[in-house]
């Protein structure tokens, strides 16, 4: 089974300090339809960037997050 959690009209400021926070339990994290991070080859941990997760927002609360995880 699989758990998402998305999170809607996120203030711009507060995009890396929560994609950071919840990077530790998400398999997969999406900022305003773009991925910012992936399962790596064989189901193992990606990669992800706080600075990735703040250039993919955009001012104000207007930032959509979905974090997945199996």
């Amino acid at each position: 089974s699989a758990l998402s959690l998305t999170v809607t009209n996120v203030n711009h400021r507060a995009c890396p300090v929560l994609a950071s926070i919840m990077n530790g339990v998400s398999e997969m994290i999406s900022v305003n339809g773009t991925v910012a991070k992936t399962l790596g080859a064989n189901n193992e941990s990606g990669s992800f960037n706080a600075v990735t997760a703040q250039d993919l927002c955009v001012n104000g609360d207007n930032n959509t997050f979905v974090f997945a995880t199996r």
